[in-house]
């Protein structure tokens, strides 16, 4: 009730309920908050009477670590003070994330707040929170004004990094604060070209949100439009991949950025771009005279990777504006090959049908998509290849081919299919039915139980069940005859028919 009164504003109701009610103050809600929390937000009066007379907690913390001060520094400056003054709450108080109210106060914009924390109240401007932040992190997500504040009068340090390496000029440029970037530059004299742990300079950040930032750090504070990070990826490379077709354009028309650029795996711009859109393919082939047939560390081109990441109109247009469909890479693997190890079907049948792909064609290995397809059992991809001229006995390095696989699959598919047949017609249903149906191995635990027993022949013990499924699956699959499965035997039954086989059938 005492909660409920505070967060409607109720502040005769909770000087009633704590005076002649007995409420506890110290109570909290769902979230943590005591009734001083909820006062702190701008009822300067109440929150006095709490802490004189309800003896209330000044350092309570919510669920977030959040002190009543943190409250207190989202609202009214008079509250503030008063619980720094009289009530003496903590000024470096952290709640769970490690930041203290100036962190809060600078990123909620509350200037008056933060000017009084750092000249009365004694506030540590380079406190930083479990990501390294420091309170000049937080005001450049939010206004020039507590940002200009905290440099030119709180001493703030411009560089300062987080734990990942990351200026304040970084996370400006990311979150689009034009005017905070350029300030920074100007009068903070921020260093354009820190890197953080990534090698990524400001300018990749910039790429990450809006091109007016992008285009002042270029044209004004002279950014490196060519500065690699880590992995030696370009802004370009960033913007293509992106998808941010309108920075790639003024990258190369204005800022002169090299389309060739490769980076740690030879990968192009254009490279980067097949992984995302035709619009930005389309551009660079036609407008930034990006080279089609360049290829990475590999030896792929654009369209091994397209057809890799099923990219299906990227594939469509590079095939149709005279792209080599039948390219190899270091390994030997055709682009067919490439669609084929990811399972794009879809891919490698437009390929053959239309690209007028080679469906014979063979790698390193000896492979051809059919051995793929047969080893990924995909049985309609192998039937499709084969009638459209795929050759079944082509033979790898291994000396296995096409024909043996798929003969294998429609055995064990036949068999399977007729055993499931004999059981049903005699209206059983059991484990080891489900077994042979599914070929799954967790019916062999049902077999092997006691409770199962129904399933065995009188007598045999539990682990015979499963020695009789391994061995009829081997007849299955192995042993045929005209199409019609064979008996298994062994040894130590003198030639005779497992118990199992003898009762299915």
């Amino acid at each position: 009730m005492l909660n409920w009164a505070a967060q409607v504003n109720k502040w005769d109701v909770v000087q009633w309920l704590v005076e002649h009610g007995k409420a506890n103050v110290e109570a909290t809600d769902k979230y943590g908050r005591t009734v001083l929390h909820w006062a702190a937000r701008g009822n300067l009066d109440v929150v006095q009477w709490l802490v004189k007379h309800g003896k209330a907690n000044v350092e309570a913390t919510d669920n977030d670590g959040q002190t009543v001060l943190y409250w207190a520094a989202q609202g009214n400056l008079d509250v503030v003070q008063w619980l720094v003054k009289h009530a003496k709450a903590n000024v470096e108080a952290k709640n769970k994330n490690g930041q203290t109210v100036l962190h809060w106060a600078a990123y909620k914009n509350k200037l008056d707040v933060v000017q009084w924390f750092v000249e009365h109240g004694k506030a540590n401007v380079e406190a930083t929170d479990k990501y390294g932040w420091t309170v000049l992190h937080w005001a450049a997500w939010s206004n020039l004004d507590v940002v200009q504040w905290l440099v030119e009068q709180g001493k703030a340090n411009v560089d300062a990094i987080d734990n990942y390496n990351r200026t304040v000029l970084h996370w400006a440029a990311q979150k689009n604060k034009l005017d905070v970037v350029q300030w920074l530059v100007k009068h903070g004299k921020a260093h354009v070209e820190a890197t953080d742990n990534n090698g990524q300079t400001v300018l990749y950040w910039a790429a990450q949100g809006n091109l007016d930032v992008v285009q002042w750090l270029v044209e004004h504070a002279k950014a490196n439009v060519e500065a690699k990070n880590k992995l030696g990826q370009t802004v370009l490379h960033m913007a293509a991949y992106e998808n941010k077709l309108d920075f790639v354009q003024w990258f190369v028309e204005h800022g002169k950025a090299n389309v060739e650029a490769t980076d740690k795996y030879g990968w192009t711009v254009l490279h980067w771009a097949a992984w995302s859109n035709l619009d930005v393919v389309q551009w660079l082939v036609e407008h930034g005279k990006a080279i089609v047939e360049a290829t990475d560390n590999d030896g792929r081109t654009v369209l091994h990777w397209a057809a890799q990441m099923n990219k299906w109109d990227v594939v469509q247009w590079l095939v149709e504006h005279g792209v080599d469909v039948n390219v190899i890479d270091n390994y030997g693997q055709s682009v067919l090959h490439c669609a084929a190890q990811k399972n794009k079907w879809d891919v490698v049948q437009w390929l053959v049908e239309h690209g007028k792909a080679n469906v014979d064609a063979i790698d390193n290995y000896n492979r051809t998509v059919l051995h793929w397809a047969a080893q990924k059992n995909k049985l309609d991809v192998v039937q499709w290849l084969v009638k459209h001229g795929a050759d079944v006995n082509a033979t790898d390095n291994d000396g296995k081919n096409g024909s043996k696989i798929v003969g294998l699959t429609e055995v064990q598919k036949r068999k399977r299919l007729e055993i499931a047949t004999r059981l049903l017609r005699r209206n059983r249903r059991s484990p080891f039915f489900e077994f042979i149906v599914t070929y799954d191995e967790k019916w062999i635990s049902f077999m092997n139980d006691e409770r199962y027993g129904e399933w065995r022949s009188p007598g045999q013990k539990p682990g015979r069940s499963k020695k009789c499924a391994n061995l009829l699956l081997n007849s299955l699959i192995l042993r045929t005859e005209n199409g019609t499965a064979v008996g298994t035997t062994n040894s130590k039954n003198n030639g005779k028919k497992c118990r199992i086989w003898r009762r299915i059938l």
